[in-house]
């Protein structure tokens, strides 16, 4: 599937550390860029200096991230024009990213590079971090760094809504099953899926698997009929349940093989320190679900609450900064 600091040693430490950049910051304003070198700079001190935070997400990912270009760009924006402002953006994701934005008091832009650019790191600082659906995976924690989740994605198999034959998930083997390339979804279906986090039992052997650029495409030709193109796709439930709502005649099969945990990622491979970048959006994100608007954001676009064991994953386990974890 296909720098070396001192690390926070907890949330007070981080939070004034967070303080202390904050105090940078006033300091580069008077002080010319050029004196900063990208060597010493650390990361959020960057997009905190620059007053945007330039965000990858997937233009056509209903209901988590939606593009519509016809929405006026804001007089003023730091976005570039390469860049789409938070007016053309919206969805789950999107929202998401741009209350991120919002509490570190900088502007959201979003670009939309491919999938295989984003996945394997390597970014060169042309975007700060990622907010796509995406799954915390151990071969992914290669190349990026995890914030703590946002939101817990069931994944689940569709069939043709005319289909009587499927009862359970075991009645897929050996069966055309659509998914998405280099996705936990794929990686499933290959059973060498791990995540932090789940235990996960294998129900499908030996499927006949059927690659898409993103299982939104799956889904469009499950729907040209039973068996006419797929036998199943395999998709989270939130993208599911939204086809079905725009009418594709769909139907859930079963209940979800696997839970995994989406979480907005950093560049591991970038020049500039991630760790405190890191940190404080964890921090954020921890905030927002404290205050419920995970689950008012979560309801709304998908509707059901799938923020509930967001509080509950064990961040610390992912061990991303320790020393002996770096590449």
């Amino acid at each position: 599937m296909v720098f070396q600091r001192r690390r926070c040693k907890g949330v007070m430490t981080c939070r004034v550390a967070v303080v202390i950049l904050a105090f940078v910051g006033v300091l580069a304003a008077c002080v010319p860029v050029s004196s900063f070198t990208a060597e010493a700079q650390d990361r959020l001190e960057s997009i905190l200096e620059r007053g945007k935070l330039v965000v990858w997400v997937d233009p056509n990912y209903p209901p988590s991230t939606m593009l519509d270009e016809t929405q006026p760009r804001p007089a003023g924006t730091r976005c570039t024009p390469a860049e789409y402002t938070a007016s053309q953006f919206s969805g789950f994701d999107a929202d998401i990213a741009k209350e991120v934005a919002r509490r570190l008091s900088v502007e959201a832009c979003f670009v939309t590079p491919s999938w295989m650019e984003m996945i394997t790191g390597g970014w060169e600082e042309r975007w700060d971090i990622v907010f796509g659906s995406l799954a915390i995976t151990y071969p992914r924690m290669e190349a990026l760094y995890f914030t703590h989740p946002y939101l817990t994605e069931p994944a689940v198999f569709y069939v043709h809504k005319d289909n009587a034959a499927f009862q359970t998930v075991e009645d897929l083997s050996g069966r055309r099953i659509g998914t998405c390339a280099q996705c936990t979804y794929e990686s499933y279906l290959n059973q060498t899926l791990q995540l932090p986090g789940s235990e996960i039992e294998f129900r499908v052997q030996s499927p006949q698997m059927v690659v898409y650029y993103t299982e939104v495409w799956a889904l469009q030709d499950l729907a040209k009929g039973d068996g006419v193109i797929l036998d199943a796709v395999l998709t989270g439930q939130q993208i599911g349940e939204e086809a079905i709502r725009n009418g594709m005649p769909l139907r859930r099969l079963d209940e979800p093989v696997f839970y995994s945990y989406i979480a907005a990622a950093v560049d591991r491979k970038g020049k500039q320190n991630a760790e405190l970048m890191v940190h404080r959006i964890s921090e954020i994100i921890l905030d927002l679900n404290r205050e419920g608007l995970l689950r008012k954001l979560s309801t709304q676009y998908y509707g059901v609450d799938l923020s509930g064991l967001v509080e509950n994953f064990d961040f610390e386990s992912l061990h991303q900064f320790d020393r002996e974890s770096n590449p």
